[in-house]
């Protein structure tokens, strides 16, 4: 029997994964603080009260961020409810 694979899709399979871990790497890279990528600084807060009194605006943005979601979340669970109660009304 013969290999359905040619010396050329051995090569191509070879740069294929030589892709795969150069994008792995470059993910790698990414996931570094962006203090060791020569940028951005970092701050870290103890508490939220804390956080609150040195940058009211991104504890206003985390807030918002968390109500949003929870209303979304309740939105969806609500469409869930909505529609197995159409489902079993049927």
């Amino acid at each position: 029997m013969t290999s359905p694979l040619t010396d050329g899709g051995a090569a191509s399979q070879a740069s294929q994964v030589d892709a795969t871990q150069q994008s792995s790497q470059e993910a790698a890279n990414s996931k570094q603080p962006a203090a060791a990528n020569g940028g951005g600084t970092a701050t870290s807060f103890k508490s939220l009260a804390e956080l609150h009194e040195k940058a009211p605006e991104v504890y206003n943005g985390i807030l918002t961020s968390v109500g949003m979601g929870m209303c979304r979340e309740q939105n969806e669970a609500n469409a869930r409810i909505k529609k197995a109660n159409r489902e079993y009304s049927s």
